[in-house]
Order: structure tokens, then C-alpha cells, then sequence
């Protein structure tokens, strides 16, 4: 039995699609061998990981990448298919398509990438963003970022709306935001800026803002508001969730499908469509953080978790056509 097979063999025992006597040669073949009962203790984690419980865990990473490494051996004699294009400085990249080897565990290998360097986006809903030098941002619907440098030396951008920056460490080169009135400075910190209502809220790090008459320092846990070209006095606040408008951890508890969906589509720069259904409060998911999975992982405990189908329509974009609600 090849690998692949094997996957397959435990994904139908998880989901109760075999009959009694192919029950019985799957438990025989678990116990056969100590890599068998491993090889399913490991894919049963994965499963049920998505799983309402009581207590979440979540450790599927080191077993699912263990057994991607598996499975690519298993089809490295299969021809590879690597697509990059280039489109106004964002560049997309699409790792090998492995056909149908992956079969049941991976039913869709793909890994997109979306870095920007030297454009506009505009955000017409809220949007993950992640820059060349490995900073993200957040923008919320109806902001948009300008792309003036990132390199070496320099990196540059300007807001017109409201973001969450995390900027990557860099002494060698400041970040600086610029806005009408003020700019803000840093090397490496996570923090909030409005351009609009003129405020900046900082979560951890040292920030610098500037503008023509004066510059005020800040740090974990402080904002200061700019009116008129004039700081207010610094403020201390405790940073927490409830000031973002986004799902950082990529964490659900009991959510519903459409609004896991919504999540996903701004956390990976994705486009994904919904069957059509009135209610989907009953169809909920719950999952550990998701953040450090790769899109194709998440897809992959979709799977195993919820049975979802789906095909690719378009370079970022995917219609799932079944959802199994539990």
C-alpha cells in the first residue's frame, strides 16, 4: 500500500464511509505495525483538530508537514509545473500541482504569495497585505497604501485610512508612513494608524511621530491623536483584540462557515465563494490559531474537518461547491 493509499484508507475510516467488514480489515491493519497506529494517531490529529471540544488543541503542523515531506517523495518522479507572473510590482507564485497523488490530504497544493512592492492597493474590504521586506499590514475597507521604497536602505510607504502595521525588524532601514499631516517612524513594532481620525495606537515597539513643528515618541501601550497639526498629550491604554477589525490569531470558536470563509479570504489574499445557503450559524467551525498554516494546510483541515469541495475558478479565487455541516 503506497503512502497516498494509506492517507485515503484512514480518511474513509474517519469518515465513517466503510462498511463493516472493511471496518475490521482497517482496525487489523492499525494494529499491524507500530508506523501504522503512528501514521493514524497523527492524521486522527489533524481531524480532529477542527472538532469542537471542551479544551482545543492544536499541534497539527509538525504532522502535516511530515506528511507533505512524504507524499513528495512518494510523486517526485512527476513532472513539475511551476507558474510566476508578473503584474505591477505584485507577484504571484504557485508551487507544483501535484495532481491527483495528493489525493485526500492536500486536494488542492496551492501556495500563494502576494508581495508588493512599488504599488497602490486599495482596500475596498479589509485586507491582509504582506510587503517585500516581510512587514504586514492590515487595511480596513476603504483605505489604501502606496508603495514609494522598499530596499536595502529605505523603506517608504503612505497611508490614506486606517491600518495595522507589523513592521519587520530592520535597524539598517527605518519604515517610515506618511499621511497628510504627520508620519510615523519605526524600525521594527506592531501599532495602529488613522489617518482619518489622526491617531496612533501602539502595541509593542517604539514609534515615532512626526510632523512639521514637533516629534513625539511612543511605546507599548501608548497613542497620542494629531488635530490641527497639534499632539494631544500621550495616553496609556491597554492594547487588546477588541481594537483590531480583523481575526490575527485566525482562531474560531463555534463560527459560522460564511464568516470562517470572510477570514481566510483577507488573511491569505483569496477569493472564496459559498455555496448559497440562509443560515450558516448552524454550519460552525472551531479551530486553534491558523495563523502559522499555509493556505493549502488550511484547506486540508477544511477537508478532513467539514468534507468541503471546491474548484479553482481564477489565480486567487475558489468556489466551494459541498460543505458538510456537523
Amino acid at each position: 500500500m503506497t503512502y497516498t493509499e494509506k492517507i485515503s484508507f484512514i480518511h474513509k475510516y474517519l469518515s465513517h464511509e466503510l462498511n463493516a467488514d472493511e471496518k475490521r480489515e482497517f482496525e487489523a491493519w492499525v494494529e499491524h505495525g507500530i508506523e501504522n497506529k503512528l501514521l493514524f494517531d497523527q492524521i486522527s490529529d489533524i481531524w480532529n483538530s477542527s472538532v469542537p471540544s471542551g479544551e482545543i488543541k492544536f499541534n497539527a503542523e509538525n504532522a502535516f508537514l511530515k506528511h507533505k515531506a512524504r507524499l513528495s517523495e512518494e510523486i517526485s518522479t512527476l513532472p513539475e509545473h511551476n507558474v510566476i507572473q508578473k503584474r505591477r510590482g505584485v507577484i504571484f507564485m504557485y508551487p507544483l500541482r501535484l495532481a491527483a497523488a495528493i489525493l485526500v490530504l492536500v486536494i488542492a497544493a496551492v501556495f500563494v504569495m502576494n508581495i508588493y512592492n512599488g504599488d497602490k492597493i486599495n482596500a475596498e474590504s479589509v485586507q491582509m497585505v504582506m510587503l517585500e521586506d516581510g512587514s504586514k499590514v492590515w487595511l480596513d475597507a476603504g483605505s489604501q497604501l502606496t508603495i514609494k521604497k522598499l530596499n536595502k536602505s529605505e523603506r517608504k510607504v503612505a497611508l490614506n485610512g486606517k491600518a495595522y502595521f507589523e513592521v519587520a525588524k530592520n535597524t539598517a532601514a527605518p519604515f517610515t508612513i506618511s499621511m497628510s499631516d504627520f508620519d510615523v517612524k519605526v524600525v521594527g513594532t506592531r501599532f495602529i494608524i488613522d489617518s482619518k481620525q489622526s491617531f496612533v495606537k501602539v502595541r509593542d515597539g517604539k514609534v515615532a511621530v512626526v510632523n512639521k513643528d514637533k516629534e513625539v515618541f511612543l511605546t507599548a501601550n501608548q497613542a497620542v491623536e494629531i488635530k490641527n497639526n497639534t499632539f494631544s498629550d500621550v495616553s496609556n491604554l491597554m492594547f487588546d483584540n477588541r481594537l483590531l477589525w480583523f481575526n490575527e490569531e485566525l482562531k474560531f470558536d463555534n463560527t459560522p462557515f460564511d464568516l470562517v470563509v470572510k477570514d481566510l479570504n483577507v488573511f491569505f489574499g483569496v477569493q472564496i465563494e459559498l455555496p448559497e445557503k440562509n443560515d450558516w450559524s448552524t454550519c460552525p467551525f472551531t479551530s486553534g490559531s491558523l495563523k502559522n498554516n499555509t493556505f493549502d494546510e488550511v484547506l486540508t483541515i477544511l477537508k478532513l474537518s467539514n468534507e468541503i469541495e471546491y474548484k479553482k475558478t481564477g489565480e486567487t479565487s475558489y468556489k466551494i461547491t459541498r460543505v458538510r455541516c456537523k
